[in-house]
């Protein structure tokens, strides 16, 4: 399905065809309109095209802006509780159907790498004003120096 080459990732057209088959349909689209279905029901050259796509991020360790954009939805998380309560709430982000793909594909090729970071809160069943909390911190760091730009990693000392 995807092969290492000395180091080197790629993703195979019949990988990209297979996670396009698994995509989950009836689903809202992202920023750019396009949904699951269109994706599922175009012509099968489409998956050579993402594919090369695909291979091109992987090469140049660059990912298209487009990527990383998508639509913040608040859900209730329990109705019956208050809806007023900033925990009863979740978010969920639309993105784009042909990001879902190249992510789907990122999962299974890095598959034997299976980190996280710790802050991924929502994910790590901690509360958001721990994540309120980390963001005031970063805020406070950049005011005390008087700085609106990202030091070199080695500069941090909080």
């Amino acid at each position: 399905m995807c092969c290492s080459n000395h180091g080197s990732y790629e993703v195979l057209v019949e990988f990209v065809a297979l996670c396009i088959s698994k995509l989950k349909l009836g689903k809202a689209s992202g920023l750019d309109g396009v949904e699951a279905e269109h994706i599922l029901y175009v012509h099968p050259l489409l998956c050579m095209q993402l594919c090369g796509l695909f291979n091109a991020v992987l090469r140049c360790g660059y990912v298209p802006n487009c990527f990383g954009k998508g639509i913040i939805i608040p859900l209730i998380k329990d109705k019956s509780a208050d809806i007023t309560a900033i925990n009863n709430y979740r978010g969920i982000t639309l993105s784009s159907v042909s990001s879902k793909v190249f992510e789907m594909c990122l999962l299974e090729l890095f598959s034997d790498y299976p980190l996280t970071s710790d802050l991924q809160f929502d994910f790590k069943n901690l509360r958001y004003s721990n994540a309120i909390y980390s963001l005031s911190s970063v805020v406070d760091f950049f005011t005390k120096i008087s700085s609106t730009r990202m030091l070199p990693r080695s500069n941090y000392s909080l």
